[in-house]
């Protein structure tokens, strides 16, 4: 395919020339993963006993890799896709959402997700939702303090849980989460080797999302990432998103007033906003604005 400008189409060829780059990148890194793994598993049945276990280590890791390039393969494939749809498919789709974000949402069967990204201290620095109802799940878990990806941080694993196992799982979140017509949730970290680049969030899966499945996703959503971040790649990374500013700033405010730690004055922000009713986001604005004294 030319990438030769034009006046109607110059960026999404260019983006169509760097995306089937990458597919192809990473096809071939997958093959060369599942190269060295058949080796290994090779070595494993004909080398001496005390290598044999290395080389089983070695196989799996490599297998791994394997698994992870080809979801990356088809992460890759299904933003190539959704450029080259008619714009009138894409008329209920949620703008300015990040191509990776909607790729993997598709590939979970969800038509929500959330994806959250984590600052160098691990706190939150900002998240992206697909639609309002994902939006609202993820700043209840931020108000409650329970949830998927709070649990999948913590756990540094996948989470997953539908129907009444999410009422047993979280009291608070569960109930309130299934009030928004939600009977599925299953989040992973952002893993990429030992860091965390934050979490993914998939709401209503059509079909069940194993833990290993949502979990290969997530880690090959974070090498995507990097990838992208890397490489400057427009469209598929979050050029924005719901950054935490406001609710930072709030609680410095609430902390000066109260003589309290930082931990306590988001307690009582989030507090109110379960009283009320309302976003934490909002509540938090409120307090900036000076139209709310209660706190």
């Amino acid at each position: 395919m030319s990438d030769t400008p034009n006046k109607t189409g110059s960026q999404p060829r260019s983006q169509d020339v760097r995306l089937r780059s990458r597919i192809e990148l990473a096809a071939e890194r997958s093959s060369r993963a599942r190269e060295i793994a058949a080796q290994h598993e090779a070595l494993a049945l004909t080398d001496s006993v005390p290598l044999r276990d290395l080389h089983h280590r070695m196989a799996a890791v490599h297998r791994r890799m394997e698994q992870r390039h080809l979801v990356t393969v088809d992460l890759y494939g299904s933003v190539l896709a959704s450029l080259q749809r008619p714009k009138a498919q894409d008329a209920g789709r949620q703008p300015g959402i990040p191509s990776l974000l909607s790729a993997t949402a598709e590939l979970a069967g969800s038509a929500g997700a959330v994806l959250a990204l984590f600052d160098s201290s691990q706190a939150e620095a900002l998240f992206l939702a697909s639609d309002a109802t994902a939006r609202r799940a993820h700043d209840l878990e931020f108000k409650l303090g329970e949830g998927p990806s709070i649990d999948a941080t913590r756990a540094r694993g996948a989470v997953s849980a539908s129907g009444r196992q999410m009422c047993e799982r979280w009291q608070l979140f569960g109930p309130e989460v299934a009030a928004l017509d939600v009977h599925a949730v299953a989040a992973a970290p952002l893993q990429a080797g030992p860091a965390c680049l934050g979490t993914l969030t998939v709401l209503n899966p059509v079909r069940e999302v194993t833990d290993p499945a949502i979990d290969l996703l997530g880690e090959a959503l974070a090498y995507s990432l990097i990838d992208a971040f890397q490489a400057g790649a427009e469209g598929l990374i979050p050029v924005d998103g719901d950054q935490w500013t406001a609710i930072y700033k709030a609680v410095g405010m609430i902390s000066a007033r109260h003589g309290c730690a930082p931990a306590d004055a988001l307690a009582l922000i989030r507090a109110r906003a379960f009283t009320m009713g309302s976003d934490v986001h909002l509540v938090a604005g409120s307090i900036i604005r000076g139209e709310d004294n209660q706190v």
